[in-house]
Protein backbone atom coordinates (compact mmCIF):
# COMPACT_ATOMS: atom_id res chain seq x y z
CA UNK A 1 0.00 0.00 0.00
CA UNK A 2 1.54 3.30 -1.37
CA UNK A 3 1.17 7.01 0.89
CA UNK A 4 0.63 9.51 -1.31
CA UNK A 5 0.99 13.22 -0.13
CA UNK A 6 0.27 16.13 -2.28
CA UNK A 7 1.95 19.03 -2.08
CA UNK A 8 -1.44 20.95 -0.23
CA UNK A 9 -1.67 18.76 2.62
CA UNK A 10 2.32 18.65 2.59
CA UNK A 11 1.81 22.88 3.30
CA UNK A 12 -1.11 22.50 5.23
CA UNK A 13 0.81 19.71 7.87
CA UNK A 14 4.04 21.99 7.47
CA UNK A 15 1.94 25.68 8.58
CA UNK A 16 0.32 23.94 11.06
CA UNK A 17 3.75 22.59 13.55
CA UNK A 18 5.26 25.78 12.37
CA UNK A 19 4.40 27.86 15.89
CA UNK A 20 5.83 24.51 17.37
CA UNK A 21 9.07 25.04 15.97
CA UNK A 22 9.28 29.16 16.00
CA UNK A 23 8.27 29.74 20.07
CA UNK A 24 11.35 27.93 21.67
CA UNK A 25 13.11 31.11 19.78
CA UNK A 26 11.12 33.79 21.31
CA UNK A 27 13.82 34.43 24.38
CA UNK A 28 12.92 37.48 26.75
CA UNK A 29 15.52 39.71 27.54
CA UNK A 30 16.27 42.76 29.92
CA UNK A 31 17.97 44.83 27.01
CA UNK A 32 16.40 47.22 25.14
CA UNK A 33 15.28 46.70 21.94
CA UNK A 34 17.21 49.02 19.35
CA UNK A 35 16.23 52.55 19.43
CA UNK A 36 14.61 52.35 22.65
CA UNK A 37 15.82 54.67 25.65
CA UNK A 38 14.64 52.99 28.98
CA UNK A 39 14.44 56.06 31.51
CA UNK A 40 16.27 55.60 34.60
CA UNK A 41 14.67 57.97 37.30
CA UNK A 42 17.56 57.17 39.77
CA UNK A 43 19.44 59.44 37.53
CA UNK A 44 17.22 62.15 36.52
CA UNK A 45 19.34 65.71 37.58
CA UNK A 46 22.37 64.28 37.05
CA UNK A 47 24.73 67.42 35.76
CA UNK A 48 28.43 68.08 35.58
CA UNK A 49 29.21 68.47 39.53
CA UNK A 50 27.69 65.41 40.34
CA UNK A 51 27.77 62.19 38.09
CA UNK A 52 27.45 58.73 39.21
CA UNK A 53 27.59 55.32 38.32
CA UNK A 54 24.64 53.54 37.95
CA UNK A 55 23.78 49.99 37.45
CA UNK A 56 26.35 48.85 39.86
CA UNK A 57 28.73 49.32 36.06
CA UNK A 58 32.27 51.50 36.72
CA UNK A 59 31.62 52.25 32.82
CA UNK A 60 28.28 53.83 32.84
CA UNK A 61 27.21 57.32 34.72
CA UNK A 62 23.99 59.38 35.37
CA UNK A 63 22.71 62.16 33.30
CA UNK A 64 19.93 64.09 32.42
CA UNK A 65 17.65 64.11 29.34
CA UNK A 66 16.44 67.18 27.82
CA UNK A 67 12.78 66.17 28.63
CA UNK A 68 14.19 66.01 32.51
CA UNK A 69 14.40 62.02 32.59
CA UNK A 70 17.46 60.37 33.54
CA UNK A 71 19.54 57.99 31.35
CA UNK A 72 22.26 55.38 32.45
CA UNK A 73 25.25 55.18 29.95
CA UNK A 74 28.61 55.19 29.23
CA UNK A 75 30.48 58.84 29.33
CA UNK A 76 31.56 60.01 25.58
CA UNK A 77 33.89 62.75 24.88
CA UNK A 78 32.49 66.31 24.00
CA UNK A 79 34.89 66.35 20.54
CA UNK A 80 32.41 66.09 17.12
CA UNK A 81 29.10 66.30 19.24
CA UNK A 82 26.02 68.14 18.06
CA UNK A 83 24.14 70.08 20.35
CA UNK A 84 20.94 70.29 21.19
CA UNK A 85 17.55 71.52 23.70
CA UNK A 86 13.84 70.55 23.92
CA UNK A 87 13.67 72.55 20.59
CA UNK A 88 16.45 71.32 18.54
CA UNK A 89 16.11 67.48 19.09
CA UNK A 90 18.90 65.17 18.18
CA UNK A 91 18.69 62.93 14.99
CA UNK A 92 17.08 59.54 15.27
CA UNK A 93 19.40 57.06 17.09
CA UNK A 94 20.58 59.52 19.83
CA UNK A 95 19.85 61.17 22.68
CA UNK A 96 19.98 64.84 24.15
CA UNK A 97 21.86 64.69 27.35
CA UNK A 98 22.05 68.28 29.27
CA UNK A 99 23.77 69.50 32.12
CA UNK A 100 27.28 67.85 31.11
CA UNK A 101 30.90 69.11 31.16
CA UNK A 102 30.57 69.86 27.59
CA UNK A 103 29.51 73.60 27.50
CA UNK A 104 25.58 75.12 28.42
CA UNK A 105 24.07 73.55 25.21
CA UNK A 106 22.85 69.67 25.62
CA UNK A 107 24.73 66.83 23.25
CA UNK A 108 23.65 64.63 21.21
CA UNK A 109 24.79 61.21 22.54
CA UNK A 110 24.54 57.68 20.67
CA UNK A 111 21.01 55.80 22.19
CA UNK A 112 23.31 52.51 21.99
CA UNK A 113 26.31 54.16 25.27
CA UNK A 114 22.90 53.38 27.48
CA UNK A 115 23.93 50.70 30.26
CA UNK A 116 21.49 48.19 31.83
CA UNK A 117 21.24 45.97 34.37
CA UNK A 118 23.33 42.57 34.00
CA UNK A 119 25.18 44.19 31.44
CA UNK A 120 28.27 42.13 30.83
CA UNK A 121 31.08 44.91 32.66
CA UNK A 122 33.41 45.64 29.67
CA UNK A 123 35.49 49.01 29.28
CA UNK A 124 34.19 50.98 26.86
CA UNK A 125 34.64 50.87 23.22
CA UNK A 126 38.19 52.81 22.33
CA UNK A 127 37.45 56.38 21.49
CA UNK A 128 34.87 56.61 24.48
CA UNK A 129 35.95 58.64 27.55
CA UNK A 130 34.28 57.41 31.22
CA UNK A 131 33.78 60.88 31.59
CA UNK A 132 31.75 63.72 29.84
CA UNK A 133 34.83 66.57 30.41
Amino acid sequence: MAYSTDRRDLIKKALALAPLYVAPAVLVSNRPVMGQVISNPECAGANCTNFSNCVNDPFCFCFTLADGSGFCGEGVSCGGVDFCDLATPCAAGYVCQVDTCCGADGICVPDTTQCFENRASSPPPAGRSTSSR
